[in-house]
């Protein structure tokens, strides 16, 4: 029984729906963080590759009027050599004023997935494409592609105030992103702890039910190690106050151990019983306690192997007082065994009888006369189909069981029984026990031999059958008329 709060409640962490929950709502955010991210980049290249690709028609229908090109900004045109032909960036310092658009470039931080190498490569093959790159404004999105003459490229970078317009559309977004996570995480959190407030509740109730319990029962509760020391790890204060001792002197006095509590007359008997025990079953073990005040009580001690969460065996065992019915049971052996020693001075035997159930039970000296170890427990027709009452009694004797059975207290009969080739004569007496009802639950019966009685009896009869034909003869000689 665990009812030990310190050791065996627990606290419980989130329910395993919570964590599924949360960990879809961070994922479900950050999928479409990320998603926002990546549309306003999308976005963003697609409108600067549209913006480009219209400057550079624009450059070739108005190549002869560069001051009507420039109106344009946040372009530059230059050659596959870095040679730079127009910048109409007003941001400064988008490209410095250097001629060498290279060399503008060649020191720059560039992110991550782009680089300076790879920007030149792409321009001294003819290609179009994009770069990322940083400065003391911030992060700077570009795209180039070859202008369609001579050997002219463009590279327009996004502006400002774009990139800052999407930043802050980004931004505005992660923030409510933000906000509804730390909400429903906050809304989680206060149910989880809610609910983790209510388990322990029912957690402390569940225990103090065990504890109440436990301290109910006539006796007390043990948990002990399943092993030679048999180690006390919890007992109820119902045992502590059967034993008298508290559990400080059950460490003192007694070692901690179960054995060492058991009445010295009875260890050896006990520990015998534990070490044949395989945890299979329920063992019932019966033993004397000698308490603190040095009186000495009888337990009944019913335990059963149960494993922890680690899988660790113990013994956890239910300890009653039986002293009282000890006692009556002792006392009633005492009065049986009187009973046999009187009976044995007499020539009487002694039977049982179940009225319910139509059933004899034979004591020993009875088995032991017939030499019959089936009439142990047999029925009355049993007996006479073996013979071993007469047949020509077998009415009478089976009448005797039947009228007790019907509710008469007390029946007899007198039958001749047969032991091998030789015969004796018993009188057979049933007593009744009665129910509240009056109804018979029992019977005790006493079989005496007569043999002597009956066939003391019987010669008295046979001598009185010659009396009466001596005095018939008589008679009849007296009254003879000789005249």
């Amino acid at each position: 029984m665990k009812a030990k709060k310190t050791k065996y409640s627990k606290i419980f962490s989130l329910p395993l729906v919570s964590i599924v929950a949360v960990i879809f709502m961070v994922a479900s955010f950050m999928s479409f963080a990320k998603d926002i991210v990546e549309i306003s980049r999308e976005n963003s290249e697609e409108k600067l590759e549209e913006s480009t690709e219209y400057i550079s028609k624009f450059i070739v229908k108005n190549v002869d009027d560069v001051g009507e090109i420039v109106k344009e900004e946040n372009f530059v045109v230059f050659q596959q050599d870095g040679k730079i032909i127009i910048n109409s960036f007003k941001e400064k310092p988008i490209i410095s004023d250097n001629d060498d658009l290279w060399a503008s470039l060649e020191n720059t931080s560039f992110q991550e997935g782009y680089s300076y190498l790879s920007f030149r490569q792409d321009v001294s093959n003819g290609k179009s494409g994009f770069i990322r790159y940083s400065d003391k404004c911030g992060v700077r999105l570009g795209y180039y592609s070859p202008v369609g003459i001579n050997n002219w490229y463009i590279l327009q970078i996004l502006p400002q105030n774009v990139v800052a317009g999407h930043s802050q559309q980004v931004n505005y977004l992660a923030t409510i992103m933000v906000i509804k996570i730390i909400g429903a995480l906050l809304i989680l959190g206060i149910y989880v702890i809610k609910k983790q407030h209510s388990y322990q509740n029912l957690i402390l109730n569940a225990n103090l039910d065990i504890k109440t319990l436990a301290d109910a029962i006539p006796g007390g509760v043990q948990k002990c190690t399943f092993d030679e020391k048999c180690e006390f790890v919890y007992v109820s204060q119902g045992f502590i106050d059967l034993i008298g001792y508290s559990r400080e002197e059950l460490h003192s006095r007694f070692d901690n151990r179960f054995i060492n509590t058991v009445y010295h007359e009875d260890v050896e008997r006990v520990q015998k019983k534990l070490e044949t025990y395989k945890g299979e079953e329920t063992i019932d073990l019966e033993y004397r306690l000698e308490r603190k005040d040095g009186k000495i009580i009888w337990v009944t001690d019913r335990c059963n192997i149960v494993k922890d969460e680690n899988d660790k065996p113990y013994y956890y065992c239910v300890v009653i007082d039986i002293t009282s019915a000890k006692k009556v049971q002792i006392e009633q052996q005492i009065s049986n065994e009187k009973f046999k020693i009187a009976m044995g001075h007499l020539s009487c035997a002694v039977f049982e009888y179940d009225p319910k159930n139509d059933t004899i039970y034979n004591g020993e000296d009875i088995v032991k006369k017939y030499n019959i170890s089936s009439i142990a427990k047999c029925t009355p027709k049993e007996i006479t189909e073996k013979n071993i009452v007469d047949r020509d009694y077998a009415n009478v004797y089976i009448n005797m069981f039947n009228s007790i059975r019907c509710g008469q207290n007390v029946a007899s009969c007198v039958v001749l029984a047969h032991n091998g080739d030789v015969n004796y004569w018993y009188k057979i007496t049933l007593t009744a026990v009665l129910d509240e009802g009056k109804k018979p639950i029992w019977a005790i019966g006493t079989v005496e031999n007569i043999t002597k009685l009956k066939e003391i009896e019987q010669r008295f009869q046979k001598e009185g059958q010659y009396r009466e034909l001596y005095m018939a003869d008589a008679v009849l000689i007296h009254e003879v008329n000789v005249t």
